[in-house]
């Protein structure tokens, strides 16, 4: 067969031949590995909140999620090194799939949350960089063009993952939401078990080399332009650490769950930043100038999200909505008119504050159970079909701050938040208080 040159190199023909099998396993096992993932990115967060995790829940996973990966991606190299790419992936596919059950599984639990979030960080951690390393020593002898390979790979692994996150969402969440999760299991711990099967050709353990640690007093000078610019990278990673995500929790709408195409097009999205990235290089630009993109790039996707209308409906009732929903607190929570309570509230009320359950019943059991009455209602504001409220209530006779976001349809409550803050008494005040 004869060889096909690209740039002085072979990336067809007899080379190919000679790495067939290195590197269909490393393909085979890379897209099998993505749509492990892609089966379960888009409806994680949302199977959280369907089972009672709260923001406050979902946020503590995801920190301890990144915490996990920062400190396990120091000695995952070594790891590998020591005992073999492709034993790390069967440990990385391992845990991963081990962390999704977990959830999946088990009725909601704060040690069940956190458990997952340790296991799917060090599956994440073990699994960085191992198979392009092993496929780089595996083909390093030969005239391959790996660059060539690796593209090849990432327009596979995005292929997979649009497949996958489209099915994931729009196909198995709408059956049951905890059936991507199982199934992004399933598919990993068959990427762990190919991997182990592989074992034998996988490539020789290095030596360890000694451990050195020195600390040097003039750090900061020599390191200086790559500690300013993380610093610089921190205030962006706050800002767009939650929309990155959870957006799925954002975008969702509604009983059907439609966030595969969002997925899809979030996938899309990334190809063509790097498409983009790789036409500035060509254009020279400096760091900075990538820097100032970047920034400008992330501002606009925030701006977007704060001030579209994806969320908002029935603009021209907005007054009609804030109308509705101070007669709901003053006759019923304030005068106690508990009669009209079907006539605001609608049968299958989506809640959000983690001591009340979703449906209008539970509602009212929590206000009857825990004597809630609604003493002023400081102001009202709206836009479209959503309506802010701040209040001071009694619960269980103690006085809280409370702001109530509700979401209105055809003038009926269908989907409330609430944050609740206890104000205290006026000899522990250093200000004018709560109002």
């Amino acid at each position: 067969m004869d060889g096909v040159k690209v740039s002085g190199k072979y990336i067809l023909g007899d080379i190919y031949m000679q790495n067939k099998y290195a590197v269909l396993s490393y393909q085979g096992l890379s897209g099998l590995y993505a749509l492990g993932l892609s089966l379960w990115t888009g409806t994680i967060y949302l199977y959280m909140q369907q089972v009672g995790y709260s923001y406050g829940q979902i946020n503590l996973f995801l920190a301890l999620f990144w915490l996990v990966t920062c400190v396990a991606e120091i000695p995952s190299g070594f790891l590998a090194d020591k005992f073999g790419a492709l034993k790390m992936t069967f440990w990385s596919a391992l845990f991963r799939g081990s962390g999704l059950l977990l959830v999946a599984i088990f009725d909601k639990h704060l040690v069940v949350l956190i458990l997952s979030a340790i296991l799917t960080a060090l599956g994440d951690s073990l699994y960085s960089g191992t198979l392009t390393s092993w496929i780089v020593e595996r083909t390093k002898n030969s005239e391959l063009d790996q660059g060539k390979l690796f593209s090849h790979n990432y327009m596979l692994v995005s292929l997979v993952s649009f497949v996958g996150g489209y099915l994931e969402a729009d196909q198995l969440g709408n059956i049951e939401l905890r059936l991507p999760l199982i199934s992004g299991a399933v598919i990993l711990y068959v990427v762990g078990l190919v991997s182990l099967s592989l074992v034998r050709f996988d490539t020789a353990p290095k030596p360890p080399e000694p451990l050195r640690f020195t600390f040097e007093r003039q750090i900061w000078q020599k390191k200086r332009p790559l500690l300013e610019t993380l610093i610089l990278f921190l205030p962006l990673t706050f800002i767009t650490v939650g929309p990155y995500n959870q957006w799925q929790l954002y975008f969702q709408r509604g009983p059907e769950i439609k966030t595969g195409l969002i997925l899809v097009g979030i996938n899309l999205a990334g190809m063509l930043g790097a498409f983009a990235f790789n036409w500035s290089a060509k254009l020279s630009w400096k760091t900075e100038q990538l820097f100032l993109a970047h920034v400008v790039a992330l501002c606009l996707s925030v701006w977007l999200l704060i001030y579209s209308s994806y969320y908002l409906e029935d603009l021209d009732k907005t007054e009609e909505n804030k109308k509705r929903v101070r007669l709901f607190l003053v006759e019923v929570l304030q005068n106690h008119a508990t009669e009209k309570f079907s006539e605001y509230v609608a049968d299958d009320i989506i809640s959000h504050q983690h001591e009340i359950a979703d449906g209008s019943s539970a509602y009212q059991e929590y206000l009857q159970e825990n004597n809630v009455e609604y003493d002023f209602i400081f102001k009202v504001i709206g836009h479209g079909n959503y309506v802010v409220a701040y209040s001071q209530a009694l619960i269980n006779s103690r006085a809280y701050a409370v702001f109530d976001i509700f979401r209105l349809q055809a003038g009926k409550i269908v989907e409330r938040y609430a944050v609740t803050e206890p104000i205290p008494a006026k000899t522990e005040l250093t200000n004018s208080g709560k109002f």
